[in-house]
Order: C-alpha cells, then sequence, then structure tokens
C-alpha cells in the first residue's frame, strides 16, 4: 500500500487503482467525451453573459458585488430579449448558437454502457492508460467507498460507504451545535441576515478588523458560492 494512500475500508484496492490513486484526487484524466447537458449549460450561460453585456452597455454604474445592498442577494436568472439588444450583437450570437449546434451535433455519441450522451472530444495523448481507465471506472460504480482527501497532507483517504453516513449523522444529531429544520426558505434566510446585519451596522457594533468587516470575510465568501 502507497504511504500516500489511507484506507480505512473493508475495500482491497489493486495494483491499479493504487496507481491511480496515488496520482491525487486533484489530478485531472484526459477528457475524452464532454456530457450533453454540461456543454448545453456551458453554451447557454455564454450566450446569457452576451446578452447582459450587450443589454447593460450604457449602465455607467458599476455593480460592487462587497456593496453591504447587495450581499445575501438570490442569483438572476433574467435573460434579456433579443429585441432589446442590438443588431449587431443577435448577429453575432446567432452564430455563435448556429456554430456550437453545429459542433454539437457532429461530435455527439451515445457510448455503450452509458445511458448519458455526450460530445466526443479528438485527443491526440491520453494521460491514464487502459488499466488505470478500468481502474478509475471501477472505483467510480462502487457504492460501498468514498474517497475523500485528508484535512491534512493531501493524502486519499478510502472510507466505507456506510460508516461515512454514520459518521456524518452522529455529528449532525448533536443537539448542541445542530438543529433539524423541515423546509428551507433561501428568501427568507437572506431576509433574516440582512436584518441582522443592518441593525447591528445601525447600533454602530465593532464589525471592522483593519480595513475589512468581518461579515466581508466570514460571510460574503459562502454567499457568493451559494
Amino acid at each position: 500500500m502507497s504511504d500516500f494512500i489511507i484506507n480505512l475500508s473493508f475495500h482491497q484496492l489493486s495494483e491499479t487503482q493504487i496507481s491511480l490513486l496515488d496520482k491525487g484526487l486533484s489530478f485531472i484524466p484526459t477528457v475524452k467525451r464532454i456530457c450533453e447537458s454540461g456543454l448545453m449549460d456551458c453554451c447557454n450561460r455564454n450566450i446569457r453573459n452576451l446578452k447582459l453585456l450587450d443589454y447593460f452597455q450604457e449602465e455607467t454604474e458599476v455593480y460592487d458585488l462587497h456593496k453591504f445592498s447587495n450581499t445575501f442577494v438570490p442569483k438572476s436568472t433574467w435573460i434579456p430579449p433579443d429585441s432589446r439588444l442590438t443588431e449587431e450583437a443577435v448577429k453575432a450570437i446567432t452564430q455563435l448558437d448556429e456554430h456550437l449546434s453545429g459542433v454539437y451535433t457532429s461530435g455527439l455519441t451515445n457510448p455503450r454502457h452509458s445511458s448519458v450522451s455526450g460530445v466526443r472530444c479528438h485527443v491526440s495523448h491520453d494521460n491514464l492508460v487502459a488499466a488505470e481507465r478500468q481502474a478509475l471506472q471501477e472505483l467510480r460504480s462502487n457504492p460501498n467507498i468514498i474517497l475523500k482527501q485528508a484535512d491534512k497532507g493531501g493524502s486519499v483517504v478510502l472510507m466505507d460507504t456506510e460508516h461515512y453516513r454514520n459518521e456524518g449523522l452522529r455529528q449532525l444529531e448533536n443537539v448542541k451545535y445542530y438543529e433539524e429544520i423541515q423546509d428551507y426558505d433561501y428568501s427568507a434566510l437572506c431576509d433574516k441576515i440582512n436584518a441582522t446585519l443592518t441593525s447591528l451596522r445601525d447600533r454602530k457594533f465593532d464589525l471592522f478588523v483593519g480595513s475589512r468587516s468581518k461579515t466581508d470575510s466570514l460571510i460574503l465568501p459562502s454567499a457568493q458560492g451559494s
């Protein structure tokens, strides 16, 4: 067993699986096929960004993500209608959409042993040998194990799924730190957090450390990623 791998499960790793895991969980295998849904989401997101840039091109006010009034605001999904865009933008977006559709259609494939269609990528070199590809599929399809990166050192930790789930439940059932909720209302939570922070600011609580506030350093990163 490699010193880089910590096996806490009952699963016995093969030599090829060990060789694969020794590359680390940050290793990215050569992509041979892009998932259909992921590709379409990426295309639609980029086209939406182009429409937004064109629609708001005359805006002089720059959106400040860290502005207090912009914190904890749900992400917008609004898309400007084509009728509100410039002729050049509509033409460029149409050409881009047609090109992407052509690439998508010509490369579309539905491989054996998979119900998910995707677009084939033309690659000249694979950074995994055939045996490692097989080992990757074996580990990915095994529902009885969980692969995680160690908190320190970057080692790969292999755990039994049941043990991993039970440990998570054990921590969540600690009522000293966690409270079970039946429904999750994101908007209501945002309003509650904003109201609390506004109240603290208006009451002139000391929320600042140096030139940055604690709300910036502690709260905003999680809000941005939600």
